[in-house]
């Protein structure tokens, strides 16, 4: 992996760089060097990518997104309904921190004021996928949430670049939060009504629950900012909603009472309804989308990415990629059918291959199968990396995935953003 230099600026104060692994209190922060030499943080991200959770039992998958799409003919729609979100969250402080994170990701982070929620790609020298976090910029420091799982990862990318001058501290906070989502057609309604929200956020932005100050200052002795509770605009999950990230008890107080009443009174998603609207969206997550086979630009994430900023991990792959149209493979959903005169489950894991209909016997695939949910009835919704010249894949066209005759259609994912126009 190439090594990336700090910008000046960044190594004009000569402070100790120092972080914790696995969770434990910021308070106990350590040089780096002594957690180099304890082992106990994983060497590599990829190795610590968790398998995407899958759907224990077939998912009813119109009353779901009746639940949470708002209706195409205008009305109020369904009530707001909350989904918990496993993640990581690891803190990033020291005044070096917005530098030291606008070199680390695809995203323009060095100009960002508190307030600001970036999402932003994590890369390897050769731009392929380690992780796809939110960074949430405070006073104080800036908490980056990532998948589930790869805290330590994580902190292991992020030791690995650091300049021995470097003023950044690291700390591993995964236990001292939880993240969800509040979605649905009546979400923004619902947050309005709430008088702990002054105002709830646009995308790019976040607020404090209860709009006091005291919820998003300096915590006592290293603790986190976030004392409370902060409101994130956007659902993560591709449909209409906000995200809550609080601080769990017993350090929240009233602030993280107040985040309990932004979901309060409303039903909760089961994790396998969570697992599904993931996929229907194609949201990347750890171990399926996000992979060291492919790069941001695949996986539809063009919004994560900065074209005007300067030196980072995998810019220059990213940059070519772009300006040559060099993406060969791009991630679509597939809209599986019911297996024929309902003959049981439909056979379909990941890394199935994906063929289009009529293609010769011997061709190359068409891509990969990466996530898949069964659906009441029989069908499912699968997400897949599918190559998008020379005949393979694009939405409305048939495909076949596996061996078992699973038939479907390629459609668009809703979480996709557009590319920029080529330099």
């Amino acid at each position: 992996m190439a090594f990336v230099s700090a910008p000046a600026r960044g190594l004009t104060r000569l402070t100790h760089r120092r972080a914790v692994c696995g969770g434990a209190p910021p308070s106990a922060l350590r040089h780096a060097r002594d957690r180099r030499a304890s082992g106990r943080c994983p060497a590599a991200m990829s190795a610590a990518s968790p398998s995407p959770p899958a759907a224990v039992a077939p998912i009813d998958g119109d009353a779901l997104l009746a639940r949470v799409l708002p209706p195409p003919d205008g009305r109020a729609g369904a009530p707001p309904v909350a989904a918990p979100l496993p993640a990581c969250v690891v803190a990033v402080r020291g005044d070096d921190r917005l530098a030291f994170l606008h070199n680390q990701s695809t995203a323009d982070v060095k100009g960002r004021s508190p307030g600001d929620v970036v999402a932003a790609a994590l890369t390897t020298h050769t731009a392929r996928l380690t992780d796809v976090v939110t960074l949430v910029v405070t006073p104080h420091e800036v908490l980056v949430v990532g998948s589930p799982g790869v805290g330590g990862a994580l902190m292991a990318r992020f030791d690995k670049y650091l300049f021995p001058g470097d003023a950044v501290e690291l700390a591993d906070v995964t236990a001292a939060y939880s993240l969800t989502a509040v979605v649905g057609g009546g979400a923004a309604a619902h947050l309005a009504a709430l008088p702990t929200v002054a105002a709830p956020p646009g995308d790019g932005a976040w607020v404090a629950v209860g709009g006091g100050d005291d919820a998003a200052g300096a915590g006592a002795d290293g603790e986190p900012w976030l004392a409370g509770a902060a409101l994130l605009g956007g659902s993560g999950l591709g449909v209409p909603g906000y995200r809550v990230l609080a601080r769990r008890p017993p350090g929240g107080g009233a602030a993280a009472a107040a985040a309990a009443a932004a979901a309060e009174g409303i039903p909760t998603l089961a994790a396998a309804e969570v697992a599904a609207l993931r996929v229907w969206a194609g949201v990347p997550t750890a171990g399926a989308e996000i992979s060291d086979g492919h790069n941001p630009l695949e996986a539809r994430l063009w919004g994560a990415v900065s074209f005007d900023k300067g030196c980072y991990l995998g810019q220059e792959t990213i940059a070519r990629l772009r300006t040559y149209d060099g993406v060969r493979t791009l991630l679509y959903g597939v809209d599986v059918g019911a297996a024929p005169g309902g003959g049981g489950p439909l056979a379909i894991a990941p890394g199935d291959a994906v063929r289009t209909v009529g293609a010769d016997a011997g061709a190359k695939a068409a891509g990969a199968v990466t996530s898949v949910v069964p659906l009441a009835g029989g069908g499912a919704w699968a997400l897949a990396y599918m190559r998008k010249k020379g005949g393979a894949a694009a939405p409305g066209v048939e495909v076949l995935l596996g061996d078992g005759g699973a038939r479907g259609v390629v459609r668009e994912i809703v979480n996709a953003t557009d590319a920029p126009l080529a330099p």
